[in-house]
């Protein structure tokens, strides 16, 4: 399945949060990932040193019905790298420095990634 690439216009070389403005969630959900309770629709990203990242073109629909704040379109990528989603890994590697790009109804989240030492 092909991909987008896309670039944030400042952030490099962190996960950043994409809050979608409109698609409430129907139970608030404590996010394993980013310590967060989200209420909305949520697209987590992890941007490269170059701040980029390969996106699918159903995560990039969600990016654009979120205004896609920071973000813009690069290129198509035909055969992007094997990607793994997974809901487990120790909590606590994230801690959250918030800031807020746009609007009320453009949010975007800035996690700075913050490594503890790793289980003990």
């Amino acid at each position: 399945m092909p991909g987008v690439r896309i670039r944030h216009e400042t952030e490099r070389g962190v996960p950043i949060a994409v809050v979608h403005p409109t698609k409430l969630l129907k139970n608030p959900v404590l996010c394993r990932r980013c310590q967060t309770v989200h209420v909305n629709k949520t697209i987590h990203l992890d941007l490269d040193g170059e701040g980029t990242t390969i996106v699918s073109p159903e995560a990039l629909k969600l990016l654009r019905e979120a205004g896609m704040p920071g973000l813009s379109i690069e290129n198509e990528v035909g055969a992007p790298p094997a990607q793994t989603i997974s809901l487990e890994g120790p909590p606590g590697v994230f801690t959250q420095t918030v800031h807020e790009y746009g609007g009320k109804h453009r949010r975007l989240y800035v996690m700075k990634n913050k490594f503890f030492g790793g289980p003990k």
